[in-house]
């Protein structure tokens, strides 16, 4: 679903120093929350287009809104406390993979941010849990397993593999 954790504050400086050029910005968050024993579920996305003349400023008169304001806006996805961030593979569709996670956990939010300019496109998924349970299920089903602590074989073996690549040392008594 992902490749690796980020930074996100780093990824929003990143965003909005691209988007002052002729770029775009695609935001999509799926949400899920269990109340009485019913998964309800909600969707909603924004798009935020620049066009920019080569060798020309931008005109900030015209502005619907300030890189400012787009920043906080960026800034403020990660104000849960059970946040994760990862970049995510861009041209990889991840819609069964997210609709399966919004079926697993009590309450999730998973937002997937696409920065495209000119052919080039780089993708983050955004995950934030609304529990510690969630968190600690978030991180036995994906997050460690992507780091390779835990083996693809088994959903359920908690135990973590050893590193092949780390050389062993030994100490004797």
């Amino acid at each position: 679903m992902f490749e690796n954790e980020a930074d996100w504050k780093s990824a929003t400086t990143v965003i909005c120093d691209i988007l002052r050029g002729s770029s775009s910005l695609a935001v999509q968050t799926r949400s899920s929350q269990a109340e009485s024993g019913r998964q309800r579920s909600q969707s909603s996305s924004w798009r935020y287009e620049q066009t920019q003349p080569h060798h020309v400023g931008p005109d900030l008169k015209s502005a619907l809104f300030s890189p400012g304001h787009l920043r906080d806006v960026l800034t403020r996805m990660s104000a849960s406390d059970f946040f994760l961030a990862y970049e995510a593979v861009p041209d990889l569709e991840l819609t069964a993979q997210i609709d399966a996670a919004l079926s697993e956990f009590s309450s999730i939010d998973l937002t997937l941010v696409k920065l495209t300019v000119g052919s080039v496109t780089l993708t983050w998924l955004l995950v934030s849990l609304g529990s510690s349970r969630d968190l600690v299920l978030w991180k036995m089903k994906y997050h460690l397993r992507k780091a390779h602590f835990l083996g693809p074989s088994s959903p359920n073996d908690a135990d973590p593999k050893p590193d092949r690549g780390a050389s062993a040392q030994v100490v004797n008594p």
